[in-house]
């Protein structure tokens, strides 16, 4: 019975939600593409190891196939800083990061045995690395001018990476499934990381 004394009420809630997202809509895409830079941190940081088990490398190898994005890190980070500081164009070298994390991220799925997958390695860190700062630097930006708290737009970040964490201590199964071969079964994947399930 409350139920239906709810129903004409909210067709006017939404279309209050939505005029106060669209009205902040350059906040929320903030605050939402933290949380999916974070998310997308936190289970690939999560399971690469694991992938790389899977595939049959040893542990030796793993450790230095995980040295390795550090290592590219210190030397490429204040490249693209210096590059987008530079030009000043941050919005394009943060789309170039994202295409090319994006590209060397499939490379991992051609990778076979160590020297593939330190290619891989290599490459992701290459373009990744830069994400996050140019990220930040746009986000500051942005919230200066208008006028939001660059605090209340990262929490999105810290949102999402603690969620899929959570997630991800819940998901019951072989955690490989997130990264296997097959890439139809991703947002299947995804959907039960994201549940718990």
């Amino acid at each position: 019975m409350k139920i239906r004394k709810l129903l004409p009420v909210l067709p006017y809630l939404g279309r209050r939600l939505w005029r106060r997202i669209l009205h902040h809509k350059v906040f929320v895409t903030l605050l939402a593409f933290n949380s999916l830079m974070y998310i997308a941190n936190s289970t690939f940081g999560a399971y690469i190891t694991a992938y790389y088990r899977g595939q049959g490398i040893s542990m030796g190898q793993i450790g230095i196939l995980t040295a390795i994005g550090p290592v590219v890190t210190v030397l490429a980070q204040p490249t693209w800083g210096v590059l987008s500081d530079k030009t000043g164009r941050h919005m394009i070298a943060l789309r170039i990061a994202l295409a090319g994390s994006i590209c060397a991220m499939l490379t991992f799925y051609a990778g076979t045995g160590f020297w593939g997958f330190a290619l891989s390695a290599g490459l992701f860190a290459l373009f990744s690395c830069g994400i996050q700062p140019l990220t930040d630097t746009i986000t500051v930006r942005q919230a200066a001018e208008r006028g939001y708290r660059f605090s209340a737009i990262r929490i999105g970040g810290s949102a999402g990476y603690a969620v899929c964490g959570a997630g991800g201590a819940g998901f019951k199964g072989n955690p490989l499934r997130l990264l296997r071969h097959d890439l139809r079964h991703l947002p299947g994947d995804a959907g039960r990381l994201l549940r718990g399930a």
